[in-house]
């Protein structure tokens, strides 16, 4: 009996918990979630984000679509078809990465987690397709026009006191590659 018991009272911990989670998410005021976190945390940073629409996600994600990102210091903009950010409640507990972004562009995926604990910095970044036609800062710097798909896959971790405790891997794979003219800078 007791077990039973014991097993309703969970139950009914259960429930209140999942409750309160969907009541939460039908209730956000998603609009001044985005724009309280873009102006308060993405802004000051030098980056202008523009959006057509925006949402939260189940997993409680700020997912934008048809966004054209800007960084200030290169002055060149980024039309990005999706872009998903937030914070892993598992990842921070259970691991080193809470960060998320996802992001569609490119014709490409883009996939980042990054964290810090104590002294060391975590970062796996994984791309995947990417269209380098579609990469004009790519251009610009190489002075080629190279065509191809570009998955990189990159996974480190930063000491920030001992270096000799800094490692990683990092692989990249430049798919049905050619270049199509321009003019080495030089």
């Amino acid at each position: 009996m007791k077990i039973r018991s014991m097993l309703i009272y969970v139950g009914y911990i259960f429930a209140f918990v999942v409750s309160l989670y969907i009541f939460i998410f039908l209730t956000l005021p998603e609009e001044q979630i985005v724009g309280y976190v873009l102006e308060n945390y993405i802004r000051p940073q030098g980056i202008n984000i523009t959006y057509k629409s925006s949402s939260v996600s189940l997993s409680m994600d700020i997912v934008m679509k048809e966004v054209e990102f800007e960084l200030l210091d290169i002055n060149q903009k980024i039309n990005i078809e999706r872009l998903s950010v937030g914070v892993s409640i598992l990842g921070y507990i259970f691991g080193n990465r809470p960060f998320i972004l996802n992001a569609d562009v490119f014709g490409g995926s883009l996939n980042l987690s990054a964290g810090a604990k104590k002294d060391k910095v975590y970062l796996a970044l994984d791309i995947d397709g990417l269209d380098t036609l579609k990469l004009d800062l790519l251009r610009e710097k190489s002075g080629l026009n190279i065509k191809g798909l570009l998955s990189l896959s990159t996974d480190i971790i930063y000491d920030k006191k001992e270096s000799k405790n800094n490692n990683g891997k990092i692989s990249v794979d430049l798919k049905n590659s050619e270049i199509k003219g321009g003019k080495i800078m030089g």
